[in-house]
């Protein structure tokens, strides 16, 4: 019998179904188009949630190479493609080529099939609307300066993508519930992005929230203040920072010479609330908020690999996205102690202490050595020796 060849065939709907089972949730859907935006270098974005759609807009612009009707990108700058093409071949894998973007693959528009059967992208001239049901698209001009994305409701539960994506269809009761998950995630994204400074809530093109960013350097030390309005609330923020250093990295990249390709970034920050009401429970960061522990009250915040929900950090197991993260974990453990005595020039003594006893309830809790809350305790023993705290 002779040899035969062909090809693998994807189902763009088994796709989006897959993926989707690990993107859902209305939180996440709002961090991703957040990661977008801020990957974008845009400053302010703006969510509205109206009767009939989802329109999110931030003040950046697609890059185009200005044939969509080419297969492929006809403008490949450094490797990657222009990012209707991206939008349009999914799981291109494009994004992870630049080590600055901190979205992953370029999937995370995916998200927004949770509520819309027919997603619209409007910038740079371009109006782009995507019908994943046909594997299929439409492209025609539209004049704007920034991006938007419109998203309509999918609101008939029997359509055959809901049936085909096994989501469910939406009506105001999940438009409300989008509503306040929206609200709860935009009050926690902004800490630690590199570009976008303001970020605006609407319903029905009334604004409810907007949540600014402002900063300055103190010293070696970055300080930052949250600030929303109507309300009035203000936070505010040191930034501690650190990197891993260079003996621990090239034992790393020995073992795990994937890692050094992938170029993560090895910078390690530590956020500590300097006003008067501390901070109860802290969180991971992957740039943006996961909806695991620190075990302390403070946010860390690295490069780490995230869980593909976004929503948590792998630590267990022995893989390079494990040794990565326990790397970096170690690292902020040992900024956390290697700080305390200048933490007293910004917080109370009572916020260090609870810091303090945090740290060793870990330790109680996570016995194991490799468990990387395990460290805290240990590393603010080996500190005290020299410390002016104790």
């Amino acid at each position: 019998m002779p040899i035969i060849e062909g090809t693998y065939k994807t189902s763009l709907i088994g796709s989006i179904r897959t993926l989707l089972s690990g993107l859902s949730g209305f939180d996440t859907m709002a961090l991703e188009l957040i990661q977008n935006a801020d990957d974008a270098k845009a400053e302010k974005m703006c969510f509205d949630i109206t009767q009939k759609a989802l329109i999110v807009s931030n003040n950046s612009v697609f890059n185009y190479c200005g044939n969509i009707k080419s297969d492929k990108c006809t403008k490949i700058t450094n490797g990657k493609f222009c990012d209707f093409h991206r939008i349009v071949e999914l799981q291109s894998g494009n994004k992870s080529k630049d080590p600055d973007n901190i979205g992953r693959f370029g999937i995370g528009f995916i998200s927004t099939y949770q509520i819309t059967d027919s997603p619209s992208i409007i910038s740079s001239g371009l109006r782009l609307t995507l019908d994943p049901e046909n594997g299929s698209y439409k492209a025609d001009q539209s004049n704007t300066k920034e991006t938007i994305f419109e998203l309509p409701w999918a609101k008939d539960e029997n359509s055959n993508l809901r049936l085909a994506l096994e989501q469910g269809a939406i009506n105001n009761h999940k438009i409300d519930r989008i509503y306040s998950d929206f609200e709860k995630a935009l009050n926690q994204s902004l800490l630690f992005l590199k570009h976008l400074k303001s970020i605006e809530l609407k319903r029905n093109g009334v604004s409810k929230l907007i949540v600014r960013k402002s900063s300055k350097t103190h010293q070696k030390n970055e300080l930052i203040t949250i600030s929303s309005s109507p309300d009035q609330k203000k936070e505010k923020w040191i930034i501690l920072e650190s990197k891993l250093d260079k003996q621990t990295l090239n034992e790393i990249y020995e073992d795990w010479p994937i890692l050094k390709s992938a170029k993560r970034k090895t910078k390690i920050q530590i956020a500590i609330k300097s006003d008067k009401k501390p901070l109860e429970k802290g969180l991971l960061y992957a740039y943006l908020p996961t909806q695991q522990r620190s075990n302390l009250p403070l946010h860390i915040q690295a490069d780490f690999y995230p869980e593909f929900s976004r929503k948590s950090i792998a630590f267990s197991g022995e893989g390079k996205d494990h040794i990565w993260n326990k790397a970096l974990m170690r690292a902020a453990s040992e900024l956390i102690s290697g700080e305390l005595d200048t933490l007293t020039n910004h917080i109370d003594h009572k916020q260090l202490f609870s810091i303090v006893i945090a740290s060793y309830m870990a330790h109680e809790r996570y016995k194991k050595e490799d468990e990387p809350y395990h460290f805290f305790w240990s590393d603010i023993l080996e500190k005290s020796n020299n410390s002016k705290l104790i």
